[in-house]
């Protein structure tokens, strides 16, 4: 009897605790808070401030990318021209060139092309060989010319004084504005010349060889130098079909004026070159 008492004792106590302790964990389930985040984690609220920042920073980093992108690469200086690469055949022989050359003074007064302008240049003082060999002779190779051309009436080029760079086959504008009619009143003697599209000039920079050869020797030698650039030109103007004359009576002072050559410069010959009217 003893034994069913004590039973029933303990049955009446466990049923009595199983709620108290669900309830407990119930409750301490529902109240307990979650973790918290790791520091690493903790992502705090944007203020309207910043968060109107960022959108513009965005916005401008955006933008400058696009610009980045459509921003067109810097065009050519107008100062420096490269020119068409020259030609190394045509239909003119050489002897039929000799034959045709002539000086000629007037010109129709039409445009040259920068083709043919690259053609003329080429043949007065291009650079043939990596070693720096040209197309005229030069007393040992110290090539004492320099050329330039002055541009009334050409396709696609300006008007101006361009030096030719031989070895990069450019031309560099060193003045603005057409002087032939400056460089024609320069010239002394029957030299009235019509019509040209341009002028090639000639140079002489002596002291590049006078140091070694002397000044007499130096001088000698450049004037014959000038004088086979000049014949090249001729003979280049034929097969071409266009006409030239060398003009070596000019006042010095004055084409150097005109042309504001620097002050170690001689300059030799004028070439006026245009399209044929007649010949003589």
């Amino acid at each position: 009897m003893k034994k069913s008492v004590i039973w029933i004792m303990v049955i009446c106590l466990i049923v009595t605790t199983l709620p108290l302790v669900s309830c407990t964990q119930a409750v301490t389930e529902e109240e307990a808070p979650a973790p918290p985040s790791s520091p690493s984690e903790v992502q705090l609220p944007e203020s309207k401030e910043n968060s109107e920042a960022s959108g513009e920073a965005s916005e401008v980093v955006a933008k400058t990318e696009e610009e980045e992108e459509e921003e067109p690469a810097p065009p050519n200086s107008p100062s420096e021209v490269q020119l068409p690469e020259p030609r190394e055949d045509s239909d003119v022989s050489i002897e039929e060139a000799l034959l045709k050359r002539r000086s000629i003074r007037t010109y129709t007064g039409e445009a040259l092309s920068l083709q043919e302008v690259s053609q003329l240049l080429w043949a007065a003082q291009g650079t043939t060989s990596p070693r720096g060999f040209r197309t005229a002779p030069s007393a040992a190779a110290t090539y004492t010319l320099e050329t330039y051309i002055v541009v009334g009436d050409v396709e696609g080029l300006g008007e101006g004084v361009y030096r030719y760079e031989t070895r990069q086959h450019k031309l560099v504008k060193v003045q603005e504005g057409d002087c032939r009619p400056q460089l024609t009143r320069a010239s002394m003697g029957p030299y009235f010349i019509e019509g040209g599209a341009v002028y090639i000039v000639f140079t002489a920079v002596y002291s590049r060889i006078t140091a070694g050869a002397g000044t007499a020797a130096g001088k000698k030698f450049t004037h014959m130098e000038v004088g086979h650039a000049a014949q090249n030109v001729y003979l280049q103007v034929i097969s071409l079909g266009l006409a030239t004359v060398v003009i070596g009576g000019f006042s010095d002072s004055q084409a150097r004026k005109i042309l504001e050559l620097p002050e170690n410069e001689t300059p030799l010959y004028f070439m006026p070159v245009g399209r044929m009217r007649g010949s003589n």
